[in-house]
């Protein structure tokens, strides 16, 4: 007897609900393994300053990076192949962890401290009003991409700025809307996991989920960190 349609939506629920399980589940891991590393700086000041004068780990940290996000972002494949797809975001998270740990070393904690808590309430406010909001926010990637471009550009126009004619307000304008764009790019996503809108992930993407919300939340954080950071 064929299954209902009561049934199959039924079960595309339950796939959906674990879906979105394992993505959180997934991002909050990956916070604890960077929260935890940059909080061991503050607590041992030989190994901060370790840190700042060894700048190859930093750079190395960021090639690393950029190599594990492209081959999991390109190939779907590996990105589905377990355990494979766990361990490649592992040394992403590393990675990811080792640059944000290099650059709160040169905050006073204070500030660390004041970024975190602005970003965990931000993002805690933007996903519950992704989840809730009737608006389909995900007909606005487009739009929120070209944005971003436009915001790259802008960035790079404020950091010559800054540099040449020491015209600091223009990273500081830059950081704010940066800081908005990932906000978006949070709720996006959030509705992006959750379904039922015009895009939608697919439950096979769970390790695709987890780099974008872990990557929006982490942007949020380190733009609060350049507007408010001490250093």
């Amino acid at each position: 007897m064929p299954p209902s349609n009561k049934n199959m939506l039924f079960s595309e629920q339950s796939i959906r609900s674990r879906f979105v399980t394992k993505v959180f589940i997934l991002v909050t891991i990956m916070f604890g393994i960077v929260s935890v590393m940059c909080a061991v700086p503050f607590i041992s000041p030989a190994f901060m300053v370790w840190t700042q004068e060894n700048t190859a780990f930093f750079f190395s940290s960021i090639v690393v990076y950029f190599v594990v996000a492209l081959v999991l972002l390109c190939c779907s494949s590996v990105r589905r192949s377990y355990p494979l797809n766990l361990i490649m975001l592992g040394i992403f998270t590393l990675a990811t962890g080792y640059m944000v740990m290099a650059t709160t070393s040169t905050y006073n904690v204070q500030s660390v401290l004041l970024a975190l808590c602005m970003t965990t309430c931000s993002s805690a406010a933007i996903i519950v009003f992704a989840m809730f909001v009737k608006k389909d926010l995900t007909t606005m990637i487009g739009i929120a991409y070209i944005m971003g471009t436009t915001l790259m550009f802008f960035g790079i126009t404020s950091i010559i700025a800054c540099f040449a004619f020491n015209v600091t307000f223009l990273y500081t304008v830059y950081a704010a809307l940066g800081a908005l764009l990932s906000m978006l790019y949070l709720a996006i996503d959030i509705q992006l996991i959750m379904g039922g809108r015009k895009f939608e992930l697919s439950p096979e993407e769970y390790i695709f989920a987890a780099m974008q919300i872990f990557l929006d939340i982490l942007n949020i954080f380190l733009f609060f960190l350049q507007i408010f950071g001490k250093k």
